[in-house]
């Protein structure tokens, strides 16, 4: 071990039996076995393991089927059984492979709601079984043709409320609540966001634009390739290369500009001199912005050039995205609420909690 001291190895079955733990273990072999050494380490077997060493994530054809992605973060080959339509069919991933299992949704992803999706999976392993569950929210976003009408769009009620200041009371959904609906088609993504909130303040004209984002407006997160909760399952944590985010900043009561807070990587959005830059107006983004009474109404239309590296199009990549709308009533104190379509008190930085967007097929 490391304090140089020799230890026993038991044998039992014909295998030697090697304590695991945090801290190394030096093997000495004889010269000229290092060969086999090497050998019985890449076939070793982890004995009684009580967790699975397969990692598990899910990509989605449509709003009806998936394809649950098999991950072996191993260096080794993994061996495993996984039970499909009641049938157990033997498995083997190679060191670091994966493979892809179909997957059919038993209600398909709706466009009314951001959904709850769970994907259960039976696993058989040495001997034992595993049941994991892959989790997630999705939404469906319907193809649109130019010119549409969003009374044709489904509505969908925003549901977490999340109070930021202690002691502070919601005092119903005249305080704040909002609505979105979402559509898309090749060109662009159009986002609408029906809010109602009994006091609209608007920030000081010379706040820069990076600090008005605790007032009211909206925060938009984008995970382009939906591969936060893979890499949160593999202990990493908040955005990466792949992540941006825009806000939608009103102005005036009829105005709203969109600031981008954080750009992907710029060979993702055109490389060098032509990718994205953080922290700045974009005006090839356009926000219609109305706020009359106690109703607010965003109405943003996302090119597809300003969404980078997400394409838009039917059975591709699935992006995560969420929102938060703010909700500040006095001048000098910060937003004291929100509402949002992620159950975390932030959506910053935590992209393994956006739901999915899936981009349904055009009606024939």
């Amino acid at each position: 071990d490391m304090m140089g001291n020799s230890c026993s190895v038991p044998r039992k079955d014909g295998k030697d039996r090697i304590p695991l733990s945090g801290f190394p273990v030096f093997i000495r072999m004889k010269a000229g076995e290092t060969e086999l050494l090497a050998g019985a380490i890449e076939n070793a077997e982890i004995a009684s393991a009580a967790r699975l060493p397969l990692q598990f994530s899910a990509t989605f054809r449509n709003a009806a089927e998936a394809d649950v992605q098999i991950i072996n973060p191993l260096t080794r080959t993994v061996k495993a059984e996984i039970l499909t339509d009641r049938e157990w069919k033997p498995i083997q991933l190679g060191p670091k492979g994966s493979l892809k299992v179909p997957f059919r949704l038993k209600t398909a992803i709706p466009a009314e709601r951001f959904a709850k999706i769970k994907l259960p999976i039976r696993v058989r392993y040495q001997g034992k079984t595993f049941d994991e569950t892959f989790e997630t929210a999705a939404i469906a976003v319907r193809h649109v043709k130019d010119g549409f009408d969003w009374k044709d769009i489904p509505s969908v009620k925003v549901p977490y409320l999340h109070v930021m200041k202690a002691g502070h009371k919601w005092k119903g959904e005249s305080d704040l609540s909002a609505s979105c609906r979402l559509a898309w088609n090749e060109k662009n993504l159009y986002l609408r966001f029906e809010v109602t909130d009994d006091r609209f303040l608007l920030p000081d004209s010379r706040t820069p634009w990076g600090q008005r984002w605790n007032y009211d407006n909206i925060q938009l997160f984008f995970d382009s390739f939906g591969d936060g909760r893979l890499k949160f399952s593999r202990g990493v944590q908040g955005f990466d290369t792949n992540d941006f985010s825009y806000e939608l900043l009103p102005v005036s009561k009829e105005k709203a500009v969109v600031y981008r807070r954080l750009a992907p990587d710029h060979q993702l959005t055109g490389g060098a001199g032509c990718g994205f830059v953080a922290d700045r107006i974009e005006s090839g983004v356009t926000c219609r912005f109305k706020a009359e009474g106690n109703k607010q109404i965003y109405d943003a239309v996302f090119p597809v050039r300003y969404l980078m590296p997400i394409q838009l199009s039917a059975g591709g990549t699935a992006p995560g995205f969420a929102f938060e709308i703010y909700d500040r009533d006095v001048p000098d104190q910060g937003a004291p609420q929100k509402v949002s379509n992620v159950p975390l008190p932030y959506a910053s930085g935590r992209p393994d909690a956006y739901p999915v967007m899936i981009f349904t097929k055009p009606e024939k």
